[in-house]
């Protein structure tokens, strides 16, 4: 099908919208990756699943608006609004994602030491009991180390004894 001129300002322009989508979306992956460290191999699988993704809703996009015919001022455009959101707002849009994602993991954690609070009180309340366990099982094991030692040197004699009883025996046949 042949598309007007007017038609195809259209196409290139929602190409230009679409590569800014694009880079604002590829700005998500950079803020996972800088939250969470990822390794060169996961880094990698997260881009070939990024680019597949959407290279295939860009193909979808073409085939309902252009009837599938990929066309050269269709890939610039989509270039060219990747560039223009990499060069002007990329660097504005990650300072605000981490700004966000600070602000909400702060207050995650400030969550968690509320909700924490009451067992912490607990545990220094019960803790003067845990320091006396601590002291009778301590001095439980020094005594059973004590009485272990003096089992094992006596199972080394033992064994020695036995030992040189079999050598004689081996000597006598």
């Amino acid at each position: 099908m042949i598309v007007s001129v007017s038609g195809q300002i259209k196409l290139f322009l929602l190409m230009i919208l679409s590569g800014i989508l694009t880079g604002f979306l590829y700005d998500f992956i950079r803020l996972l990756r800088r939250l969470i460290k990822h390794k060169n191999f996961f880094i990698q699988a997260e881009d070939f699943l990024f680019w597949l993704i959407i290279s295939s809703g860009i193909f979808l996009l073409l085939l309902e608006k252009n009837f599938g015919q990929i066309r050269f001022f269709c890939v610039a455009g989509i270039f060219l609004g990747m560039s223009f959101y990499w060069c002007i707002f990329s660097s504005l849009i990650l300072k605000i994602l981490f700004c966000i994602s600070d602000f909400f993991i702060k207050a995650f954690l400030r969550a968690i030491k509320i909700c924490l609070w009451p067992l912490k009180i607990l545990f220094n309340l019960l803790r003067p009991f845990f320091l006396v366990l601590k002291k009778i099982f301590y001095s439980l094991y020094l005594r059973t180390k004590k009485y272990f030692y003096i089992c094992d040197k006596r199972a080394k004699l033992k064994t020695r004894s036995w030992l040189k009883n079999l050598k004689i025996m081996f000597k006598k046949i």
